[in-house]
């Protein structure tokens, strides 16, 4: 335990934090463009060791509906749309349409890609889209009722596919 009046000194590490950006954003743009095609939740998000970012639907997808979701979120990647967190205050946020899993109340952030997707999220993000890079659908499954879709956003897609054309 630290005493009081410590002095600490911190360090980020920004590869692996600009990573976690990458990811957790572009799993908006997925999650977005799914709620908004197919009105399906995300009801389950993992970012594994391994590099691979699960999202779990409420709902089953078939692959031609991925491959659209997938071409959608990179078309929103190259519109390099602005990623905006606000925490409103308890009267806006009532007249708010976001997702969330939680009935929230107050001291709630909100991100918001406009037209695509606005929830309840504590996480960081990149500033803007483009910042994402390429999105890339690597798996689905049928889970629990649903739909578990894996996804690889940025320099790990990239490099994912260079491993596929080696």
């Amino acid at each position: 335990p630290l005493e009081v009046g410590s002095t600490v000194k911190g360090r980020i590490d920004w590869e692996r934090r600009f990573d976690h950006m990458q990811q957790h954003s572009g799993g908006h743009l997925v999650m977005g463009r799914v709620y908004e095609k197919f009105g399906y939740h995300n009801v389950g998000f993992h970012m594994g060791e391994d590099g691979i970012m699960t999202i779990d639907f409420n709902g089953e997808l078939e692959e031609e509906q991925l491959a659209l979701i997938e071409k959608k979120a990179n078309e929103a990647v190259r519109a390099n749309l602005p990623i905006i967190c606000t925490f409103p205050d308890s009267q806006a946020l009532a007249a708010m349409d976001y997702r969330s899993k939680l009935e929230l109340t107050e001291n709630v952030r909100i991100v918001e890609i406009e037209g695509i997707d606005r929830c309840a999220c504590c996480a960081p993000h990149v500033k803007r889209t483009g910042e994402i890079g390429i999105i890339e659908v690597v798996n689905f499954e049928k889970y629990k009722g649903g739909t578990r879709v894996s996804i690889l956003c940025g320099e790990r897609a990239l490099n994912d596919i260079r491993h596929k054309l080696n």
